[in-house]
């Protein structure tokens, strides 16, 4: 459940900058949510999916251990 949480407010977050964006800049949504994704190398994006994928497996633990528990 923890996961399924997790991954629904990341896909809202991620949607609603692409919203701010595509009212800032004109282009469509789709573009600039996979923008948002999209690996370039050299740009220092890559800073931010080490937290995302590190929360991602933590809430997998949370969710195990749970299970675990009942």
């Amino acid at each position: 459940m923890v996961t399924l949480l997790y991954i629904g407010i990341f896909i809202a977050v991620m949607l609603l900058m692409a919203f701010i964006d595509t009212f800032i800049y004109g282009d469509s949504i789709v573009q600039h949510f996979f923008y948002f994704l999209h690996y370039d190398p050299g740009t220092r994006k890559w800073f931010m999916y080490i937290p995302i994928i590190m929360a991602l497996i933590n809430c997998i633990i949370i969710d195990r251990k749970r299970k675990k528990a009942k």
